[in-house]
Parts: structure tokens; sequence; C-alpha cells
């Protein structure tokens, strides 16, 4: 029954990973960035999937977003960033998974948002040579564009038990 729960889980992170990659390519645009929903599916994804299922489809799946973007020279960072992202989730969401769901999900996706402004504040000071001044004008739209994960997370999770009905259909036999 084991090869069949890994099947499950293989077809469930690659649906994770066409997701995040579909919902990081349909964004809002801003002065600089943009908002899109593929943090909310990476939140997701680690709520539902074991590792290293979570991580991997998040990592890919975004990473393929900013390949199909124009944003190429994005996609190593991405692939670290969002990949951290989608473990620290995980982590978290393992340690708190006594806790009441209206609590674990925004605190397990908090910390998970940060490291995301963080990376990529990293990333942009790389990719511009080491301009800080620079590189900080972009993490104001990267915090927003983690509350708005941590959100739309919280909501799908709390509300639509998305988590419970996947993992719930994921350990069956």
């Amino acid at each position: 029954m084991k090869n069949k729960r890994t099947t499950k889980n293989l077809a469930f992170a690659g649906m994770f990973m066409a997701l995040t990659m579909v919902f990081t390519v349909i964004h809002i645009p801003l002065a600089i960035g943009n908002i899109n929903f593929g943090d909310a599916v990476i939140l997701l994804s680690a709520a539902c999937l074991p590792l290293p299922f979570s991580v991997a489809s998040s990592a890919i799946g975004a990473a393929l977003a900013d390949v199909f973007t124009g944003y190429a020279s994005y996609a190593p960072f991405t692939l670290v960033v969002k990949a951290l992202v989608a473990l620290i989730a995980k982590l978290l969401l393992t340690a708190l998974k006594n806790a009441k769901p209206a609590l674990k999900y925004p605190i397990s996706a908090i910390p998970a948002e940060l490291v995301m402004a963080g990376g990529y504040f990293l990333a942009n000071s790389f990719l511009l040579e080491w301009e800080f001044k620079t590189a900080a004008t972009s993490v104001p739209f990267d915090l927003l564009q983690g509350a708005v994960a941590v959100v739309v997370f919280t909501l799908l999770a709390v509300v639509a038990k998305i988590p419970e009905k996947v993992s719930g259909y994921l350990t069956k036999e």
C-alpha cells in the first residue's frame, strides 16, 4: 500500500506544481513587481503534502513560472526561496499540529513569507550588484505579496478545509 500512497503523493505534487505555476503567472501588476496567488498555493501544498513532495512541487512550480514569464534570471533564486517557504511552513505546521486551525495556519505562514521577502531582498541585491538601497525598494511589495498569501491560504485552509480533505484522501488506502 505504500506504493499507492507514493503514487498519490506524486500525482498531487504534480498538481500543486502546476497550480503554483499558473497562480504565479496570473498576477496583478504593481509599480514594482506584482501580486499573485502562487505563494498561497505553496503554503497550501505545505499543509497538504508530506515532505519532500511539498517542497519540490513549490520550488519547481514557482521557478517554472519565472522562466515562462521572462524572469529566468530569478529562477535559481526562486527555486531556493520557495523551497525554504514550503519547508518552513511544513515544519511549523507539523510542530503546531494540535493547535486550532485558525491559529496554526497563519502562524506557520507568516515566518515562511518573511523568509520569502528576505530571500528576494538578497536575490535582488545580488542581481543589482549589491545595490542594497535599490534592492530594498522591492521589500514592501514582497511583504504585501506575503500578506496576501497568508490571508488567502488561511481562508482556504480554515474555511474550505482543503488540507483536511486532501490529506484524508492521500492517507486513504
